[in-house]
């Protein structure tokens, strides 16, 4: 895991996760950050569950704050992608 890119690539990570589940829970493509893979983004919204999209958000953001305590980031990355692909 790259250090110098990590934080960078959870935020971009959290605003696409953020932006399906925006489109599980309805909301118009203007409320997106990523409108221009909406329709990328409606095909992996229309077989998500809102709740675990949620749930990944709060991951994200839990290992954003443990950052900050200089967490092992692969260790981190390596369990947030395990969570990623359980269902």
């Amino acid at each position: 895991v790259d250090s110098d890119f990590f934080e960078e690539d959870l935020g971009l990570m959290l605003s696409l996760i953020r932006d399906t589940w925006s489109i599980t829970l309805g909301e118009s493509e203007g409320t997106l950050v990523h409108i221009d893979i909406f329709h990328d983004l409606e095909i992996i919204a229309n077989g998500s569950d809102p709740k675990r999209l949620a749930g990944l958000m709060a991951e994200i953001e839990s290992i954003r704050e443990r950052l900050a305590v200089n967490i092992n980031r692969k260790l981190a990355a390596d369990d947030l992608f395990a969570k990623m692909a359980a269902r």
